[in-house]
């Protein structure tokens, strides 16, 4: 397994016709998710599988789960585990919040996609978070982060943060520079509150 900085070029993973979370807003997730080797990472609406599968080049000695209920994109998530040879990650073909239960805890969740059941995926992360476990979620509609910031500013979240990014990319105009926006995306973050 090669062992490399979180940031993957986009070019780098099969795609097909699968949304994939692109390279700038998945540096900025580990940034807020601080995944070390031994973590045991939940990523909620795999897609292509980026996501997880820099979450297993950073958690090598931990364990990946990953939920996609899509079935078109599950070969596009398992030739990108086969393609960078990451064996510490299992795909749930299922949809939340009903792939969840019974699949134990974890120190860090990385929530891409909530298929209009963020409420409910929500009201199931008490069951899954370890004590001081770190929840990270992308948006790219006003209404999802404004579900994330409500239910993240309240106990027993703690540490709520949230920053966006709109990354535009080069792309060349004959010979000159012009510069195509990627959608403007909310990268929420909390903590589960460690409750003695």
């Amino acid at each position: 397994m090669t062992h490399v900085p979180p940031g993957l070029p986009d070019s780098a993973f099969f795609r097909g016709e699968v949304p994939m979370t692109k390279q700038e807003i998945r540096a900025i997730c580990f940034a807020k998710a601080q995944i070390q080797q031994h973590h045991r990472v939940l990523d909620i609406g795999a897609g292509t599988g980026s996501l997880s599968v820099e979450a297993a080049l950073l958690a090598h000695h931990g364990e990946v789960v990953a939920i996609e209920r899509d079935p078109a994109a599950w070969p596009v998530f398992r030739e990108n585990i086969r393609r960078f040879e990451v064996n510490n990650v299992v795909l749930i073909e299922g949809e939340a919040p009903e792939a969840l239960v019974g699949i134990g805890k974890f120190d860090r969740i990385l929530i891409g996609g909530s298929g209009e059941k963020l409420e409910n995926i929500i009201a199931s992360l008490k069951e899954l978070c370890n004590p001081g476990a770190c929840i990270v979620a992308n948006a790219i509609c006003l209404e999802t982060i404004n579900s994330l910031q409500q239910a993240f500013r309240v106990s027993p979240f703690e540490d709520w943060d949230v920053v966006q990014i709109q990354a535009s990319r080069g792309t060349l105009a004959g010979n000159k520079m012009r510069f195509v926006p990627n959608s403007p995306t909310w990268i929420a973050s909390a903590r589960f509150k460690y409750e003695r």
